[in-house]
């Protein structure tokens, strides 16, 4: 049963002072942020109430204490509702829709959200505040979900940081645990007045992102163009590059796949300290943009010579 389901059959959520405050927090605030139900604990107290209506208390008992798959225990996962340990070690990349976090909602994590809403993705906002107008706004005209920045990393396979630079390792402290998940990393270490970078040569900014996110699979990509490309990287008959680089294979097949669904064709620059490349390049771009006179309908790209 899902939760929307058990809510509009009526079913109590809870009780006393417990019930109390979830239905102000279900009724009132989900309501009026357009949010979807993400904190664990909803799960935890729908999970008995629907398996007291059903009757599998067995099924209920063995999956909440581990026995799944030990041997001597056989269970149909399908009715369960669940995939089997072999279907979820499978890693099918590029075909099954993604469940992806973007942390930040400005002109390049808005953009990206409401594109990979469009290529059929589940798509969850990140962000400090939820019941800021500008969220819930974004997030509505996104068809994306909104939540806390922890919430939205928890629900999700793939974590995209589009936030400030500033502001970029403390955000990935604020995501909790990142362990085994893919973040894409879209920031660049500028300087205030967008003329440098604040680190670079030795180390960038994409390193320092991974050594805060422990656990995670980190790839450096969509920092090298800006968010109008991201909406439409098509220049007539030709498609925009997407660079990106990392040391996870499977992240990077993942991060390709993402940049496919937009658009661009994605060219794998090498491990994630090419990142130290792929900033400096990132200025280029910005730098033509709004020093040079270019404006931002120009791309940068990787172009072949017919064989």
């Amino acid at each position: 049963m899902k939760y929307d389901e058990y809510l509009a059959a009526g079913y109590p959520i809870g009780s006393g002072v417990v019930e109390g405050a979830c239905r102000h927090l279900v009724k009132d605030r989900l309501k009026r942020t357009v949010m979807r139900w993400l904190p664990s604990g909803a799960q935890a107290m729908l999970d008995p109430r629907a398996t007291y209506l059903n009757g599998e208390w067995n099924a209920f008992w063995k999956f909440h204490t581990g026995l799944i798959g030990s041997g001597d225990t056989i269970l149909n996962y399908s009715e369960l509702g669940m995939a089997s340990p072999e279907q979820s070690a499978a890693p099918d990349f590029k075909e099954r829709t993604m469940k992806i976090a973007v942390i930040g909602i400005g002109n390049v994590g808005s953009v990206l959200g409401r594109r990979w809403v469009e290529a059929g993705h589940e798509v969850f906002f990140g962000v400090r505040d939820v019941i800021k107008a500008e969220a819930i706004a974004e997030a509505k005209a996104a068809g994306a979900a909104l939540a806390l920045v922890s919430d939205a990393a928890a629900r999700a396979e793939v974590v995209v940081l589009a936030v400030p630079w500033k502001a970029a390792v403390g955000t990935v402290f604020a995501l909790g645990d990142l362990s085994g998940k893919i973040l894409l990393d879209c920031t660049n270490p500028l300087t205030a007045d967008l003329t440098g970078l604040e680190v670079g040569t030795t180390t960038s900014g994409g390193e320092q992102v991974a050594a805060a996110a422990k656990g995670a699979r980190v790839v450096k990509i969509f920092n090298t163009t800006g968010a109008g490309n991201m909406a439409d990287p098509q220049y007539g008959g030709t498609v925009v590059t997407m660079l990106y680089a990392g040391d996870d294979t499977d992240a990077k097949t993942v991060a390709a796949r993402l940049a496919t669904d937009l658009g661009f064709e994605p060219i794998d620059l090498g491990p994630l300290s090419a990142a130290r490349l792929l900033e400096p390049f990132a200025l280029v771009w910005i730098t033509l943009a709004y020093r040079g006179g270019l404006g931002t309908n120009f791309a940068l790209n990787v172009v072949r010579r017919p064989a």
